[in-house]
């Protein structure tokens, strides 16, 4: 099977896959929102970025290294994984301690306090499944981490279904959120004892201390990035109140919904590029290119489709209270092309082992956002935070471009990539504009046709594009 066969089998898989697990966390999240109302629903995603918040720095950016690792050395995988796992307990350990202490001072309620703690080993349970997770990423065996999670997101639906049903309150659905991950873990074990080895735990301090030198710039990196996306929901709920960080998130987490895309392309072809980097800077450069252009094409469409749509998707999928996350949305979807494109900068960085000047960029961004979200917060609440998140996503992205365009000296045909595939979204806006009078569903399936016959006719796609294609598909 050629290289562009094998990212592209494994992006359909995992686009298949998480497209299903995407649908059921977008269902879990109304479900919830619409159940706990906007102010609790508030609390409850403010206990899930402290989540994402601990967990960072309770895996210390080892699942990252794993994945370029072991792609490298396969017949080293459990000795990789054993240290690994040792490690992340280690490290929990000390950092449940350091995250004691914040809870102490954030000065929450009881309720909350208590969902914070369970959060605390959730992110054990979540740390340790994982890893197996970029193991099989290394592997090539996405499908494997996809499937697990998927099973794992069936399981917490069926849990929050019962908690609904029996009218539980948020501690018994963090609880519930806890025992998915625990779940999730055995799930991940039982499969790599199946699908790639036995395991048996073999402590090497001399690699012990190699990974955790080398994991410490994709530490930095993970924890600038949470940090980054995930900031404006803390300082929202300690500079506002939960009920308008329900709202934003309500909003986000239709956005989000939506960056799985670009994460399961990136997760398919960072094997490729790591091996790239080291062997062959051409097809580096190359494949940097068509993912760039691919990524903008695809999310562009999006990005003006929900611009038109918003308040209708907002109607569709929440209840009235949420009536003002219509204009976060519209705010929110302008980030989603420079999310996309970014996305792929980071993997090619992260291939080129420039993490360290990748921090240094994500550092300038997520100081960035925290002082414009320490402006725009007070005065116009979850709609500043909105535009902070676009303005920093655009100065990432275009000090990334620097970066990678400098190191490998390459350029990008703007034109193609760029400004055609945003006229064919224009046109498609326009249709949707003088049609919006018609089911949304419907809608949805002409604004995408004449999207693509715009990108027909506009010749955006040339023949290295049909090429690549024709090699997918034969």
């Amino acid at each position: 099977m050629n290289n562009a066969k094998k990212i592209a089998k494994n992006s359909a898989v995992m686009i298949a896959v998480e497209s299903i697990n995407k649908l059921l966390s977008l269902l879990l999240v109304i479900i919830l929102a619409r159940y706990l109302g906007d102010y609790i629903f508030g609390e409850y995603s403010f206990v899930l970025t402290m989540v994402m918040l601990f967990h960072v720095l309770a895996t210390f950016g080892l699942d990252n290294l794993a994945v370029r690792e072991v792609s490298k050395n396969k017949e080293k995988t459990n000795l990789y994984l054993s240290n690994i796992l040792i490690l992340k307990i280690f490290i929990w350990c000390i950092s449940f301690i350091v995250f004691a202490g914040i809870i102490s001072m954030l000065n929450k309620s009881a309720p909350v306090n208590q969902c914070l703690y369970l959060a605390a080993f959730i992110v054990l349970a979540m740390s340790l499944a994982d890893s197996f997770g970029s193991i099989f990423n290394a592997h090539e065996k996405l499908e494997l981490k996809a499937c697990s999670l998927l099973i794992t997101k069936v399981f917490l639906l069926v849990l929050v279904f019962l908690a609904v049903s029996f009218k539980k309150g948020l501690q018994s659905i963090i609880l519930f959120v806890l025992v998915s991950e625990i779940f999730r873990l055995a799930l991940s074990i039982a499969i790599y004892r199946l699908r790639i080895n036995p395991i048996s735990l073999k402590f090497h301090a001399g690699l012990c201390k190699s990974l955790l030198s080398s994991a410490f710039s994709f530490a930095l990196i993970s924890a600038i990035a949470i940090i980054y996306f995930k900031i404006d929901i803390v300082m929202l709920s300690l500079l506002k109140n939960d009920q308008v960080v329900g709202w934003y998130s309500a909003a986000y987490n239709l956005v989000a919904a939506l960056i799985f895309i670009a994460g399961a392309y990136n997760l398919a072809i960072y094997p490729s590029l790591s091996r790239d980097a080291e062997k062959a800077r051409d097809l580096l450069s190359f494949r940097w290119k068509k993912s760039v252009k691919y990524l903008f094409i695809l999310s562009i469409s999006i990005t003006v489709g929900t611009l038109f749509l918003a308040d209708r998707f907002i109607g569709l999928f929440y209840s009235k209270e949420y009536y003002n996350a219509g204009m976060a949305l519209k705010i929110l979807i302008i980030a989603l092309p420079w999310i996309f494109v970014n996305s792929i900068n980071m993997q090619v960085l992260y291939a080129l082992n420039m993490q360290l000047k990748a921090s240094v960029i994500m550092s300038i961004c997520a100081l960035l956002n925290i002082l414009l979200n320490l402006y725009l917060i007070p005065r116009y609440s979850y709609i500043g935070a909105s535009f902070t998140t676009v303005f920093a996503e655009i100065i990432n992205v275009i000090l990334c471009f620097l970066l990678i365009a400098k190191h490998m000296k390459v350029s990008i045909n703007y034109k193609v990539t760029f400004i055609l595939p945003s006229m064919a979204a224009g046109i498609m806006g326009v249709i949707l504009h003088f049609l919006g009078f018609i089911n949304l569903f419907f809608l949805v399936f002409i604004g995408l046709l004449s999207y693509i016959v715009c990108l027909y006719f506009l010749g955006v796609l040339d023949g290295e594009d049909r090429k690549i294609i024709t090699n997918i598909i034969g």
